[in-house]
């Protein structure tokens, strides 16, 4: 189980600007800095799956929980975009 604080989606889907092949980008905020390799490996194991059942392209990308706050060009777009999941 990945210890998730948060999870968004902040691709084409979320934007309503996706074409048929667009994948999907999900920020996966993580509470225990501890575990970031692990769940990494577990978040692309899930994208794996879910291809391979949908076809769906999910790229994950793990963030620290606190991460989100931060004045960053890439959180900025991600709370502006982002929606829950």
């Amino acid at each position: 189980m990945v210890t998730v604080w948060s999870g968004l989606s902040c691709s084409a889907h979320a934007r309503g600007d996706f074409q048929p092949d667009s994948d999907y980008d999900v920020a996966v905020f993580i509470r225990d800095p501890g575990a970031w390799f692990d769940e990494g490996v577990r978040l692309a194991g899930l994208g794996t799956d879910i291809l391979m059942d949908t076809g769906a392209v999910i790229s994950a990308k793990p963030f620290r929980a606190g991460a989100y706050n931060e004045s960053l060009p890439l959180m900025n777009a991600i709370r502006s975009e982002g929606l829950d999941l």
